[in-house]
């Protein structure tokens, strides 16, 4: 036997153990990547983030992001594919913008009809169902309560609309409004869209590849559905089809949602701002709240998941604002066996747009001055 041999098989077991580790690992960071579907869900959804193709905003000083005018992409995820076409001004219209609108329409990505082609989107449908009426939307994704005052503001307003849809997500507009307050306390920086991120701190590109590992999001949603109060799971609808649920995404969400939180209080006071503009300027105003998948979804399960919506809209009723709240409606066609989401995203798909446009028009029928 060789003195290399010889070297080899009296240190063995110093190399074969940690050899063995990187092929296990290496073998399950294969079998993950072959059968996604093993990843808990909330890693699902972080891995349809990484892979979604990201559509590119520009920075604006006063309303934080807007996409280009006249901008063409296509968006493409694990849930959908679906195309990006901005008018003049950089929203979802098809152009060119009307002198005057009934109705204007702002929000984040739940007023912009993430996931669905614009003709999909409820503000399109609604527009169908009210044909007397021209509908605008200035719904932007990634943005929050103060970003649509300005966008109305700016947009909204002079197109002298009879009402004005305040399209609000308690699930992240909470903790993301309080993110709004620092940037331009920081000074209005860049795009907000990309600052909100990492705040001005440019990210350590070390951590690519912990973060793009599935393996690393296996375990990181292994060890979050063991410490978290409400565990994640996919349910299986009476026709067969899925819903990826992840309930604890929401938590901060749930501890923020309280009147006295900052964030809570940016939101209020952005929703009354534009409630009191729409009305110096003959304008009715209405808040359209829109509910969690997790919040239609798991009660009808057996597990109680608290609405977020029920506490902003009880501090808005209060202040006089209107309000008109989806979950009771989407649970309804969720008893029915309804798939109104996409299986792993949160937005809702073609048939829960065509549901929020069945809800609006006939709250509208009878209201539209």
């Amino acid at each position: 036997m060789g003195k290399g041999q010889h070297f080899l098989l009296r240190y063995a077991a110093f190399w074969l153990a940690p050899l063995a580790l990187v092929i296990a690992l290496l073998m399950a960071e294969g079998v993950l990547r072959l059968f996604p579907q093993l990843l808990p869900e909330e890693a699902q959804i972080k891995r349809l983030w990484q892979l979604q193709t990201p559509s590119s905003s520009i920075g604006d000083p006063y309303l934080g992001s807007v996409y280009p005018p006249h901008h063409k992409t296509e968006v493409k995820s694990l849930d959908f594919r679906f195309a990006v076409e901005s008018d003049e001004h950089g929203f979802r219209n098809p152009p060119p913008w009307p002198e005057q609108a009934d109705i204007v329409v702002v929000g984040d990505s739940l007023a912009y009809g993430w996931g669905v082609e614009r003709e999909a989107a409820w503000f399109s449908l609604l527009d169908e169902r009210l044909p007397e009426s021209r509908i605008i939307t200035l719904g932007m994704p990634g943005t929050v309560p103060q970003q649509y005052f300005r966008y109305l503001t700016r947009f909204g307003i002079g197109l002298k609309p009879k009402l004005v849809i305040f399209a609000i997500f308690p699930g992240n507009d909470v903790a993301e409004a309080e993110t709004f307050d620092r940037w331009l306390a920081a000074g209005s920086p860049g795009n907000f869209s990309e600052w909100r991120f990492f705040e001005g701190r440019v990210p350590d590109r070390r951590v690519r590849f912990p973060n793009n590992s599935y393996l690393a999001l296996f375990l990181q949603g292994l060890k979050k559905n063991l410490s978290q109060k409400y565990a994640s799971k996919t349910i299986t609808l009476a026709d067969g089809e899925r819903l990826q649920l992840a309930p604890a995404i929401y938590m901060k969400a749930f501890e923020r949602n309280d009147p006295l939180d900052p964030g809570f209080q940016s939101i209020v006071a952005a929703t009354v701002a534009a409630g009191d503009l729409a009305k110096e300027h003959g304008s009715e105003f209405l808040v359209l709240l829109f509910p969690t998948k997790e919040g239609v979804y798991l009660p009808l399960h057996g597990e109680p998941f608290p609405t977020l919506t029920q506490p902003l809209q009880e501090v808005l009723e209060d202040e006089g604002i209107t309000c008109l709240s989806l979950i009771q409606e989407f649970r309804t066609q969720a008893v029915a066996g309804k798939k109104l989401y996409f299986e792993i995203d949160g937005h809702p798909n073609e048939l829960g747009n065509r549901v929020i446009a069945d809800v609006l028009a006939e709250y509208l029928k009878n209201k539209l001055p």
